[in-house]
């Protein structure tokens, strides 16, 4: 995500100004995520559309469900719920009419 934020920052085509992305993913670049993920301690949930997929130009793949995917059992078995969307890919995210459902469903059983 660093390498597409940077090759982005100077893009004409680009509508808005990612360069605030760039410093994000700069400061996460050395932080022990896997570490941190296994020291939470409250309910948590990471849901995905299926097809949350992407390839940019230059060779930078965003793989956002086949990550989750690939790590399903590892995070169920730390306590985590995993949902996958079927048929939704990024935009799901920005759907509440799908996103909310699932949401609302997790912290119904969480509560």
């Amino acid at each position: 995500m660093l390498r597409l934020q940077e090759r982005e920052v100077d893009a004409p085509e680009v509508p808005v100004n990612v360069s605030q992305f760039v410093t994000f993913y700069e400061s996460i670049q050395d932080w022990p995520e896997a570490e941190a993920v296994r020291r939470i301690g409250c309910p948590r949930m990471a849901y995905v559309g299926e097809k949350d997929e992407m390839a940019y130009p230059g060779g930078v793949d965003l793989k956002i469900a086949p990550t989750l995917r690939a790590r399903r059992a590892e995070l169920e078995r730390m306590g985590w719920e995993v949902a996958e969307i079927e048929g939704r890919d990024h935009g799901v995210f920005t759907d509440p009419g799908v996103a909310v459902p699932v949401i609302r469903g997790f912290l119904d059983r969480v509560t």
